[in-house]
């Protein structure tokens, strides 16, 4: 992977990107066609080593060659030290989460969005693979509209077998519920290294905030029940229920193009706040 040296001079005369800005990172625009990835210096210096081992094995074959993943490019060394990336600038993108958790956007089209997420996922969930998919949630992708794909971004956070764990937003909000399920979500000091099940179990619950109109933070074993027996009363397809039943149970997760495609996109699946 190439590199570019920066100063924090350098840093300071580029355009400022706030709304693409979190609490671990800055964006800048590097010209017209690239953005700047700045890590801040509040975050864990093993968490920035695990972000540079994560861009270096995405800018190797399989990976570089699939559109459907905007891939970190060149390293950035800011005033000598490794603290970010640069990537592609995608003018005509909207985050993922504006239009899954948009109520006038009809149901069908975030199905279809929700197809794409899962062939990417379906993509690093290959045996020999030696990155998987992490911090899967609504924010981390797009739908580029001028290519008319679902993108993945924020790869920079994908975990390398046998690497250091980075956090992962869905995961971490219902850690207490994985607790007894060490083995099958491979849990150590409180956190879950991304496997296939975890990288299932964080598809599901998008499609459920999907479905119900919301987001639920803390999804425990009896929430989600609830929820399952909201969605079969609204006529969800008992092999969806099914899938989505099996995350909190010792028993493998999954889910297909074939279950996405037994959801009705014309029926109301919206649960009511009480």
């Amino acid at each position: 992977m190439e590199y570019i040296n920066l100063s924090s001079r350098d840093l300071s005369a580029l355009i400022y990107a706030p709304l693409m800005s979190g609490w671990e990172s800055e964006f800048y625009f590097l010209d017209e066609e690239t953005l700047l990835k700045i890590y801040k210096s509040n975050v864990w210096i093993k968490l920035v080593y695990a972000k540079e081992d994560a861009i270096i094995a995405l800018n190797e074959e399989p990976f570089v060659s699939n559109p459907a993943l905007i891939i970190p490019k060149q390293g950035v060394n800011l005033d000598g030290t490794f603290r970010g990336h640069t990537l592609q600038y995608i003018p005509y993108g909207i985050n993922l989460k504006k239009i899954l958790q948009n109520e006038r956007e009809p149901l069908d089209f975030k199905l279809r969005l929700l197809k794409e997420v899962l062939q990417i996922i379906e993509f690093f969930d290959r045996p020999k693979s030696l990155v998987l998919l992490n911090d899967i949630h609504e924010g981390n992708f797009i739908w580029d509209m001028q290519a008319k794909r679902v993108k993945a971004l924020d790869l920079d956070s994908a975990y390398c077998r046998g690497g250091f764990v980075q956090p992962t937003l869905n995961i971490n909000n219902n850690i207490t519920s994985f607790l007894s399920l060490t083995e099958k979500y491979e849990i150590e000091d409180l956190m879950v290294t991304p496997n296939h099940n975890s990288m299932y179990a964080c598809f599901i619950y998008m499609l459920i905030n999907t479905l119900i109109g919301m987001r639920i933070r803390g999804l425990t074993p009896d929430k989600l029940e609830s929820i399952l027996t909201h969605l079969e009363k609204c006529g969800l397809a008992k092999e969806v229920i099914h899938a989505m039943s099996l995350i909190y149970t010792p028993k493998e997760n999954y889910f297909t193009e074939e279950l996405l495609s037994l959801i009705n996109p014309h029926q109301n699946y919206t649960l009511t706040r009480k």
